[in-house]
């Protein structure tokens, strides 16, 4: 072999070392930018930020938005076992008003929740009845006696009938009670 030729072959040997070198394969390797890795931290965050706001913040979602009661009724793994909140949400599903003159009753359809791990007996029905503006014009507290205790994360539909409704009725509102309230 030639001079030459080993020369050639020292330098071949010591470039393919080089390119093998993991010292230089990490610098010729992308670094993902720092912005992206940013933007996954916000995002991250923000998802976590609205999860927890919507199983801890359960009243003041409800209060300011009362369709989003039914996300809860309806995913019951959205309300933790600590929240001061009834243990079994009641919502009317729907409302009928039947007859004509003075004697107009009311056709109610509610669906009561149990919000817990445990069995609860079934809530009294307080049924607001509320003029145009939302007033209430009437509250009927209505004791759901015969009822047997709702399951462990159990949904259950009940109909109700209201007599003797007073004039001016437009809207309708549930919630579960208690015995103390009045």
């Amino acid at each position: 072999m030639r001079d030459e030729d080993r020369e050639e072959a020292a330098r071949l040997r010591e470039r393919m070392s080089a390119l093998a070198s993991p010292v230089t394969r990490d610098r010729r390797r992308r670094r993902t930018p720092t912005w992206v890795w940013a933007g996954w931290v916000v995002l991250v965050a923000f998802t976590g930020a609205v999860g927890a706001g919507v199983v801890l913040a359960r009243e003041d979602l409800v209060a300011a938005w009362p369709p989003a009661g039914r996300l809860y009724t309806t995913f019951p793994f959205l309300v933790t076992e600590s929240h001061a909140g009834p243990l079994v949400a009641l919502d009317v599903e729907s409302s009928e008003i039947v007859g004509t003159g003075g004697r107009q009753r009311m056709n109610l359809v509610i669906r009561m929740t149990n919000m817990t791990s445990d069995e609860q007996p079934a809530p009294i029905a307080v049924i607001h009845l509320l003029d145009g503006h939302g007033k209430d014009v009437r509250t009927e507290r209505i004791r759901l006696a015969n009822e047997p205790p709702l399951g462990p994360k159990e949904t259950r539909q009940l109909g109700l009938q209201l007599n003797d409704l007073p004039p001016g009725l437009e809207k309708v509102r549930g919630e579960a009670g208690t015995d103390d309230a009045h």
